[in-house]
Order: structure tokens, then C-alpha cells, then sequence
């Protein structure tokens, strides 16, 4: 995929290290992470582990299909 989004908050293997091991891997995706807590408690995660962006669950239903346009304009100009 191009890009993989995926919650924070997740069973047996959290969205960062799940991440961190894509990143590991590296396939090539783009990671997107959402979460239900407080954007400040992962903000500087997030970016340590590779994800390209974060989007709060409370800013899903306005946030998230920008975010992921932000990401393929990104990736489309030879960003992260």
C-alpha cells in the first residue's frame, strides 16, 4: 500500500511500534496514525517512529482525507 492508516491504540502491538516496524521493513508505505487521546501525548512520537502524520479521532471527519492528500502530494514530490 501507499499509505496505511492505523490507530495508536491498538491489541497485542500499538500503532507506534507497528509503525516503527514498517519503517523497519521498509515497504514503502506511508503511515498515518489517529488516535483517541490528546494529540500533545504523541505528537514527537509519532514523527520518532516514521509516521508521516496524526490526525485526533475528535478531527477524523475533517482532518483525515486532507491529511492523506497532504501525504500523496508529499510522496508524489519525493517526500517522506
Amino acid at each position: 500500500p501507499d499509505l496505511v492508516v492505523m490507530d495508536i491504540q491498538m491489541p497485542l502491538l500499538d500503532g507506534l511500534e507497528a509503525t516503527k516496524r514498517l519503517q523497519e521493513l521498509e515497504v514503502g508505505a506511508a503511515v498515518l496514525l489517529v488516535s483517541g487521546e490528546d494529540v500533545s501525548a504523541h505528537g514527537q512520537d509519532t514523527r520518532a517512529v516514521g509516521a508521516a502524520g496524526y490526525v485526533p479521532k475528535s478531527a477524523v471527519a475533517t482532518d483525515l482525507l486532507p491529511a492523506m492528500r497532504a501525504i500523496a502530494r508529499a510522496r508524489r514530490a519525493g517526500g517522506p
